[in-house]
């Protein structure tokens, strides 16, 4: 079962800025848990690392995972 490609152009687009946002906020978390030396925001910024990785491969994938999954999307 291949990935096909389920969202236009703005939803890509759409993805793309959500991902660089998460993963400058990931940054950011990394640092200020390097800073205060804190498991919690360690675990907070891998969080978001891997959520900003995968609305970047969706947007250079072009497939949607929640709309692969059945569920419908605005964008």
């Amino acid at each position: 079962m291949g990935l096909s490609c389920n969202i236009d152009s703005r939803g890509r687009r759409l993805r793309l800025v959500i991902g660089l946002v998460c993963f400058l906020v990931a940054a950011a978390v990394f640092y200020a848990a390097w800073c205060k030396d804190s498991l919690g925001l360690l675990i907070t910024g891998v969080i978001f690392a891997l959520g900003a990785g995968l609305c970047i491969w969706q947007a250079r994938a072009g497939y949607c995972v929640v709309r692969g999954m059945g569920f419908k999307t605005p964008i």
